[in-house]
C-alpha cells in the first residue's frame, strides 16, 4: 500500500485486506457472517455472565471482543466456524461480474475448477488477518440463484429457481440514476414453473414456516451488527473525524459510535410466512428514512381497503393489510414513499425542517399535496380499457 499513498502520510497498513478488517471492526462495513459465534450463544453466555438487558448484553459483546474473546469472522475467515454456508443470489451474476477476484470466488467459496496462478507464499501478508498456509477450498454448501438470465453463478449454482421475466409480472423499479418510477405489468402469464420474485421469497418463507413447526423450532434471539447509518449520530460520533481504533486500546468500544451497532432480533421461524404475507404494526403511525420519521397513519388506513386484510384468525398476522401477491405490495410502496405520495412528501421535509432546525425546506414539495401515483389496479385497468 505504500505505493498508493501519499507521501506525506505513512500507511496504517500494508496489505489491504487489513482495511476492510479495519472497516468492519469500527462500523464502516457490514460483514456477515460477524462473530465467530452464534448470537443465541452469545446470548446466553452474556445472561450467564449477569447481563439482563439489551444494553448490557451489548456492553459484554464490546468487551469480549476487546478483550479478544470473541472474534470477528473476517479476522480468520479460514476457520470452518466463520464459513459462510448457504448463498442466495438474487437479480445479480455474482459469480461473473460483481466478484472481485472471480478466480479465488470459484476456489476458496466453491471449491471448483479454477485457474488460480498465484501461490500462497504472497510477499505482503496481511496483519489483522489470521494467515494459515493451507486455506480451505469449497467452503460454501449451498449457493442458489433466483435470475431468468443463465449468467455465470446459475451455472455454478447448486439450484436455479425459474424466475419470471419482465413481462410475466408486476413490478416496481427506479434506482438513484433516474428521477422516475418504473410500474411493471404482466402482459402474458408465467410459462410453466416460472415464477415472480415476490411469489418465489413467499414460496420459501411458506416451505421453511412448514419445516419449522415440524421441527419444533423455538425463538431464537439474533444479534444484527449493523454499520454506521448514512445521516445518522453515528456518522458523526468520531470528533474532528480522527480514525481511533478500539482494538489498539485506543478508544472503547461502543457500539453506534465507535463499532457497528448491535440490535436485536427475535426470530420465530414458523411464523415468517404469517408476517411475510401481511403489512406489520410498527409503521401504523410513523415511518421515515435518514434518522427522520414521520406520521403516516391515514396513508395506512387506506390500505386495508385497498388490499384487504389477512383473514386467517391463527395468523399473527389477522387483520393487517395483505401483502401477499406481488401487486399489493407494489401497492403498500406507491401509498407510503414519499417518492410516490405528496402528501408524504411535504410531511418528510417538514420533518427535516423539525430535525435540523433550518426553515423553508417544506417548499421542495409544498402545494404538490394532491400528487400521488395511483395503485397498482388502477394501471392494471387502464392497461386493460387501451387493449380493448
Amino acid at each position: 500500500m505504500a505505493d498508493r499513498t501519499s507521501k506525506l502520510a505513512k500507511p496504517r497498513y500494508r496489505h489491504p485486506g487489513d482495511y476492510n478488517v479495519l472497516a468492519a471492526r469500527l462500523g464502516w462495513l457490514p460483514s456477515y457472517p460477524t462473530f465467530n459465534k452464534g448470537s443465541q450463544e452469545l446470548i446466553n453466555d452474556a445472561r450467564a455472565a449477569g447481563a439482563g438487558t439489551e444494553a448490557e448484553i451489548n456492553q459484554y459483546v464490546a468487551q469480549a471482543l476487546k478483550n479478544k474473546d470473541l472474534q470477528f469472522c473476517v479476522e480468520d475467515p479460514a476457520a470452518k466456524e466463520n464459513h459462510p454456508r448457504n448463498l442466495f443470489v438474487w437479480r445479480a451474476n455474482l459469480i461473473g461480474s460483481s466478484s472481485k477476484g472471480h478466480e479465488y470466488f470459484l476456489k476458496h467459496l466453491l471449491g471448483t475448477k479454477n485457474a488460480v496462478l498465484e501461490d500462497d507464499d504472497a510477499p505482503t501478508r496481511p496483519e489483522e488477518i489470521k494467515w494459515r498456509e493451507a486455506d480451505a477450498a469449497g467452503k460454501l454448501d449451498l449457493l442458489i440463484d433466483i435470475d431468468f438470465r443463465m449468467a455465470s453463478t446459475g451455472l455454478y449454482s447448486d439450484i436455479v429457481f425459474p424466475a419470471a421475466t419482465w413481462y410475466e409480472k408486476e413490478d416496481l423499479s427506479s434506482t438513484d440514476m433516474h428521477p422516475y418510477v418504473h410500474v411493471f405489468q404482466a402482459a402474458v402469464d408465467c410459462a410453466w414453473e416460472t415464477k415472480s420474485d415476490w411469489d418465489t421469497f413467499r414460496t420459501l418463507a411458506e416451505t421453511v414456516s412448514r419445516v419449522a413447526k415440524e421441527s419444533g423450532f423455538t425463538e431464537y434471539e439474533d444479534i444484527v451488527a449493523l454499520p454506521l447509518g448514512h445521516d445518522s449520530p453515528g456518522e458523526v460520533a468520531q470528533p474532528e473525524g480522527k480514525v481511533l481504533d478500539w482494538s489498539k486500546g485506543e478508544c472503547e468500544p461502543i457500539p453506534g459510535k465507535t463499532m457497528p451497532n448491535l440490535v436485536h432480533v427475535k426470530r420465530n421461524y414458523s411464523q415468517i410466512f404469517e408476517k411475510f404475507i401481511a403489512l406489520g404494526p410498527n409503521i401504523e403511525n410513523k415511518m421515515g428514512a435518514h434518522g427522520l420519521a414521520w406520521d403516516v397513519s391515514d396513508e395506512y388506513q387506506t390500505l386495508y381497503a385497498q388490499n384487504g386484510t389477512i383473514d386467517n384468525p391463527e395468523f399473527i398476522s389477522h387483520g393487517r393489510p395483505s401483502i401477499y401477491e406481488c401487486k399489493e405490495a407494489c401497492n403498500v410502496v406507491l401509498t407510503l414513499s414519499s417518492c410516490t405520495n405528496g402528501k408524504l412528501a411535504v410531511r418528510s421535509w417538514k420533518a427535516m425542517e423539525e430535525k435540523t432546525g433550518l426553515s423553508g425546506l417544506e417548499k421542495n414539495a409544498k402545494g404538490r399535496e394532491q400528487e400521488r401515483l395511483p395503485s397498482m389496479i388502477w394501471f392494471a385497468n387502464r392497461a386493460l380499457s387501451l387493449a380493448l
